[in-house]
C-alpha cells in the first residue's frame, strides 16, 4: 500500500468513531424528543378527559354542534384512542365493536386481501414528518394483535 492510500485509510478509520459518536448523540436526542412528546400526549389526554367529565357533570355536550373540528376531522376522532390507558383495556379475542367502543373509530381500516384479516389504524400526524400511530389486527372479527401507538 502506498503512503497516500495508507494515510487515507488511517483518516477514514479515525473518522469512524467520531461519526458513530455523532449518530449516538442524535439517537439519544430523538429518544428524548419521543419521551417528551409521549409525556405531552399523556398530559393532554388527561386534560381532555378531565374537561369532558366537567362538561358532562354540567350537562353540556362535549362535541361541537357540527360534529367536526376546525380541521374537518370528526370531533372526538382521536381524543379517545390517544390515551394510553385505553390501549391497556384492549385484549386479544375482543370483537372489533368492543375495540371501537374503547378506542373510538379508527382513522383507517385496511383489509388483508381475501383473508378474514383486517387492520384498524389509529394515526395522528404530528408536524410535517412525524406520526403517532397504533394498530389493532383482527382475524374473523377478533383481536389477534395490538400495537400500541408509537411516534414514527
Amino acid at each position: 500500500m502506498n503512503g497516500r492510500c495508507a494515510a487515507s485509510a488511517l483518516a477514514l478509520l479515525l473518522a469512524l468513531p467520531a461519526a458513530a459518536q455523532s449518530d449516538r448523540l442524535r439517537i439519544e436526542e430523538l429518544r428524548q424528543d419521543i419521551r417528551r412528546l409521549e409525556r405531552t400526549i399523556q398530559e393532554q389526554a388527561r386534560r381532555i378527559d378531565r374537561l369532558e367529565r366537567q362538561l358532562a357533570q354540567a350537562g353540556r355536550p362535549t362535541e361541537p354542534a357540527t360534529g367536526r373540528g376546525a380541521d374537518g376531522v370528526p370531533a372526538g376522532a382521536f381524543e379517545t384512542w390517544i390515551a394510553p390507558e385505553r390501549w391497556d383495556r384492549v385484549r386479544e379475542g375482543m370483537t372489533a365493536q368492543e375495540v371501537i367502543s374503547i378506542l373510538g373509530p379508527p382513522t383507517a381500516v385496511r383489509p388483508d386481501g381475501t383473508s378474514p384479516t383486517r387492520t384498524l389504524f389509529y394515526t395522528l400526524q404530528i408536524g410535517d414528518t412525524a406520526f403517532l400511530s397504533g394498530t389493532v389486527r383482527l382475524e374473523n372479527d377478533r383481536v389477534r394483535a395490538v400495537e400500541r401507538p408509537t411516534l414514527r
